[in-house]
């Protein structure tokens, strides 16, 4: 589905999931994270609702362009994959896996298996919000 930009150019699915990730991993915080997410979770639940596989396959090979060429330039080009793996790792995939949708999951671990092979030595694994909440509480004793 596409969608057009305050521009007038047409606007993908995957450049809509990725739209605000600066912003979001700059607030990324113990006091911001959950309101974050559920925003983030709430803006894109139609995206995951309509996803089939060949949306989701689409989708995933589009997200793989957007952050090829975000990834372009040699000298900021690690910087740029740590973000895209924090934003996958962070919102786009635990969103996907918390929509309850099959195919949302399903599109999160093809994101993940995609981006692995891909980039292995950034290489990332899936986990829900909750699961990704836990797990800070284990490592911080204020945690989330």
């Amino acid at each position: 589905m596409r969608r057009e930009k305050p521009d007038g150019a047409p606007q993908t699915e995957a450049e809509r999931l990725l739209r605000g990730q600066k912003e979001l991993l700059q607030h990324f915080d113990r006091m911001e994270y959950e309101g974050l997410f559920a925003r983030y979770k709430a803006e894109h639940l139609p995206f995951f609702a309509a996803l089939d596989a060949d949306a989701a396959a689409d989708a995933v090979t589009e997200l793989l362009r957007l952050s090829e060429r975000q990834t372009r330039f040699p000298w900021g080009k690690k910087l740029a994959l740590l973000d895209l793996q924090r934003f996958f790792l962070l919102y786009l995939v635990p969103a996907a896996l918390d929509s309850g949708y099959p195919a949302a999951a399903e599109f999160a671990e093809r994101l993940r298996q995609s981006w692995n092979e891909r980039w292995p030595d950034n290489a990332f694994g899936a986990c829900t919000y909750q699961e990704l909440v836990e797990g800070f509480r284990a490592k911080r004793p204020f945690g989330l």
